[in-house]
This record gives structure tokens, sequence and C-alpha cells, in this order.
């Protein structure tokens, strides 16, 4: 009998969770197979370069989840306070209130960086260029739209380190929390 499919999205989802708890260089093949369920066959079918070809698709699921729940929302018209609430929940939603670290940031700080700066760099910016774009269309100037944006993402990160450091998920939620205020202040 032929060993059941395994779906490569959810394979995906659990090999990211388990980078986000052992980092990229201290997550083994053998780690990566159990977590997914996937035969040797069939890792080295989905993932012909391995490891990297990995990494680069779980980095790719995250991407397309922040493009449909975070960058599609700032590509309208809709008011700021229910643009910024869907995104400050959808970004709450996502990092489990503060529970789960950004695999994009974490890449940035430890040994994962250099094999993957493109894709780093490209999230960050596409994540203040969303937001500066946002915030220019309701009326900020470009300088000001920007510095709310990489003032948000600082908080956003920042709370992420701090919630993980101290072991308290209110500063995640705080942070956010003045993160939108902030955004919603300078627009009024």
């Amino acid at each position: 009998m032929p060993a059941p499919k395994i779906d490569k999205a959810r394979a995906i989802a659990a090999i990211a969770e388990l980078f986000r708890e052992q980092g990229y260089h201290g997550t083994s093949y053998a780690q990566i197979m159990k977590a997914s369920g996937l035969g040797k066959g069939s890792f080295y079918n989905y993932f012909p370069a391995g490891k990297v070809d990995i990494a680069k698709a779980v980095l790719k699921q995250i991407d397309c989840w922040f493009e449909e729940n975070i960058f599609a929302p700032l590509d309208t018209n809709d008011v700021p306070e229910k643009v910024f609430c869907k995104m400050f929940i959808a970004v709450n939603t996502y990092f489990d209130s503060g529970q789960r670290i950004c695999l994009f940031g974490a890449f940035a700080l430890y040994d994962a960086r250099e094999p993957f700066s493109s894709e780093i760099k490209s999230y960050f910016q596409r994540w203040i260029e969303a937001i500066t774009t946002y915030l220019q269309n309701q009326g900020l100037s470009e300088p000001e739209s920007r510095h709310l944006a990489q003032c948000s993402m600082v908080a956003i990160q920042g709370g992420l380190v701090m919630a993980q450091a101290t072991d308290d998920t209110n500063v995640f939620t705080q942070a956010t929390s003045e993160a939108k205020n902030m955004m919603l202040k300078a627009l009024k």
C-alpha cells in the first residue's frame, strides 16, 4: 500500500514552526522529515536543493500570508480605523500575541541571514512601503509616512523580542496598540 500523500503546504507550515523553535542551522533533516511527515523521496522531490529550498519555501509561504492579510488591506482606500484595526488584528493573530517569533526577523539576526538576505530585506521593505503608501494616500507627507511606518515596524519587532525575553505577551499587545494609535493620531 502506498504511503499517504503529504500536503506540501502543511509540511511547509510544520517546518516553519520547527525553524522558529530550533533555528535554521539548529534544525536537522531528521527533525524536518519527522515534523513534516515527508519521506526521503517526497522530501527531495519537493525540495531538490535541500534545506535552502525548504527555507525559501517557508519564507515564501509566510510572504504569501502577509501579502493577503497585511499588504492587501493596506492597498485600499478604506478608513484608517478599519485598515489599521484589520492589520493589527492580523499581526496579533499571526504572532499569537507575541508568543510566536518572526521567522524573517530571526533569520535576519542569526546565522541564516546570508542565504536569505534578499527575501528578508524584501519582506521588511514591502511592509514599510505598504504602510507608507497607505499613509501618504491618506494625506500625510512621504517623510512623515515613512517615519510612522518604520516606527510601527520597530514596535512590532521590538514587541516580539521583548515579549519573548520577558515571557510577557502584554508587552507585544501594548506595543502594537501604541503603534496603531500613533498612526491614527497622525491622521487626525
